[in-house]
């Protein structure tokens, strides 16, 4: 009497494991978002609702309010999704000019694909003027800190955010 069954005592052990790999991720992301906006590059902001808050995050910018970068990392707990996370640069409530867009595409051509630019989110209330996906692998995952920080500096994700923050009309 008094014994856990084997299934039962397996399936606590993996559910505490999965607990602490999403603590972790969470805390990398927040981390990585934390040191943007110590760097003045925007301001860090958790998601509003309970829908997104185990799923994404934000570095809102100083001078927009509906301007953003995204960090969705949901599918890294996904074993159909390859442990990917999305960095997006978005826009929520707004149209955007197609001058604007079309000035982004020319600058930025080498170093997004063209199905990377524009795609809408699931609400279709927010415009992702960029997206792109990035598999990781378990060294990337133990620093996930310096994955998102380097590769949206490497990736020019941040020069593009601050030169929509300053320069458009958004």
């Amino acid at each position: 009497m008094g014994h856990e069954p084997i299934d039962q005592k397996y399936n606590r052990q993996k559910n505490r494991k999965i607990y602490r790999v999403k603590k972790h991720v969470e805390r990398q992301v927040e981390s990585a978002l934390k040191s943007l906006e110590e760097a003045k590059k925007g301001k860090y902001v958790k998601p509003l609702n309970n829908i997104n808050k185990d799923r994404l995050m934000f570095l809102q910018s100083n001078n927009k309010d509906n301007l953003m970068i995204t960090v969705l990392y949901e599918e890294l707990f996904d074993i159909e999704k390859e442990n990917c996370i999305h960095l997006i640069i978005e826009v929520q409530n707004k149209e955007i000019e197609e001058k604007t867009i079309e000035e982004l595409k020319k600058n930025y051509k080498n170093t997004f694909k063209e199905n990377e630019f524009l795609s809408w989110g699931s609400n279709g209330d927010i415009l992702h003027l960029v997206s792109k996906q990035y598999k990781i692998n378990h060294k990337d995952l133990t620093n996930l800190h310096g994955f998102i920080a380097d590769t949206l500096e490497k990736d020019s994700f941040i020069k593009m955010f601050e030169e929509l923050s300053e320069n458009t009309q958004l």
